[in-house]
């Protein structure tokens, strides 16, 4: 939507949002207090962060086509800090109406941003809820609960709660401000692409380090009368090769769109019969 403004001999196009702040303070509330209900180790909060915002994705998109389209790149896999990361929301949601308006925004773009804003969002949060005010409130607290006051543990307990709420309630509306206005900047200034292309390849340095950090494939097989282990001329004549190569055939997988969960499914039966004949 848009509405003109004559100043002087020219006219100045204003753009105006459909999205209100009843939308977001409404998606606020069906994140805060539904998000760790649909979590998954496939997509962990994205199915809750697509429901958080599908009203508004429903106001923006009304073929069903779209509608569709949008929910299914929304379910993606989300993971951060609840409170302090819903900043994130706020940038994808202004993000969605760029894109319902018309702007040139790719869908792999919605994942890389959240996947390179994500994590540094959670450690932030993460610290701050988790480390530094429940820190301070057992520190200002703690005497108090000493001294017999039988509220002081109670106050404590519901600050340390409180703040995921209070910080997303803040940050969701300050996120789709920053997102709305840099959007717009950036796809008239068409350096868009090219922040997205530095965030594709963030999110890809921050999954390598996670494949290398968390997946670790060891076989036990040997040979030469036990003297000689698979694994070690495996590893000499390709490095990391054991930890990628899992990865490498699962994204081979989805690729041919084999279902994630019988990707999971097909994991575990390997490991447990490789783990029953001696082979990891």
């Amino acid at each position: 939507m848009s509405k003109e403004m004559t100043t002087g001999t020219e006219i100045v196009e204003e753009k105006t949002s459909v999205i209100t702040k009843k939308d977001l303070y409404w998606a606020w509330f069906k994140w805060i207090f539904f998000y760790y209900h649909p979590k998954s180790y496939v997509r962990y909060y994205g199915v809750a962060f697509c429901n958080s915002i599908s009203h508004i994705l429903r106001k923006l998109y009304k073929n069903d086509e779209d509608f569709s389209r949008a929910l299914s790149r929304e379910t993606s896999l989300y993971i951060t800090c609840a409170g302090f990361g819903a900043v994130i929301n706020g940038i994808i949601i202004a993000m969605e109406e760029e894109r319902a308006n018309g702007g040139e925004i790719p869908d792999e773009s919605f994942g890389n941003v959240k996947a390179a804003l994500m994590g540094p969002m959670a450690g932030f949060g993460d610290t701050i809820a988790d480390t530094t005010i429940r820190t301070l409130c057992i520190a200002i607290f703690q005497p108090m609960a000493a001294a017999g006051l039988f509220f002081a543990p109670i106050l404590a307990n519901v600050i340390s709660v409180a703040a995921r709420p209070i910080a997303s309630f803040i940050l969701i509306p300050v996120g789709y401000k920053i997102g709305r206005e840099a959007a717009i900047d950036l796809l008239e200034s068409g350096t868009f692409k090219k922040i997205l292309s530095c965030a594709s390849v963030l999110s890809m340095f921050i999954m390598g380090s996670m494949t290398f950090s968390y997946v670790n494939l060891v076989t036990k097989l040997e040979f030469v009368n036990g003297t000689v282990a698979l694994n070690d001329i495996i590893e000499s004549c390709l490095p990391g090769i054991l930890k990628i190569g899992p990865v490498l055939i699962c994204y081979a997988l989805f690729r041919k769109n084999v279902k994630m969960v019988y990707i999971v499914l097909g994991i575990v039966v390997v490991s447990i019969l490789g783990a029953f004949f001696g082979i990891w």
